[in-house]
């Protein structure tokens, strides 16, 4: 891992306050700290281009933008966190939706009706490459 844990600063898009607890939860036992949380999607690109984050979870359906909006504002050349990993949640697992998603350098594709297991080591996969 390129940073400590606790030195990540990562960004939660998501609308489910179930999901944003099993979001901090997992990783906050991977020893993150500073999390924040947007739960729409103006809100999210405001936070996006005004601060640096390390990893963003972003849910793909949620209110005000999608996820993939929000995806695409990121990596516009103006943003910030162009380069950031993100992480795509989504219950969508059509073909052409991951291939997009794909095309857009996402760190990992996890689809909302995995295991809390699963969901956790792909999250932990992924924190442990930044």
């Amino acid at each position: 891992m390129g940073k400590n844990a606790e030195n990540l600063r990562v960004l939660i898009v998501e609308d489910s306050l179930f999901m944003i607890n099993l979001e901090k939860k997992i990783l906050s036992s991977l020893g993150v700290t500073q999390i924040e949380e947007a739960r729409d999607g103006d809100a999210a690109i405001e936070m996006l281009e005004s601060e640096q984050y390390d990893l963003v979870i972003l849910d793909n359906n949620m209110p005000k933008k999608t996820g993939l909006e929000i995806l695409r504002d990121m990596r516009a050349n103006s943003n910030p966190n162009k380069e950031t990993a993100v992480v795509m949640v989504t219950s969508e697992s059509a073909r052409e939706h991951v291939l997009e998603i794909a095309k857009l350098g996402v760190k990992a594709y996890i689809v909302k009706s995995l295991s809390a297991e699963n969901f956790e080591m792909k999250i932990k996969r992924v924190v442990e490459t930044l």
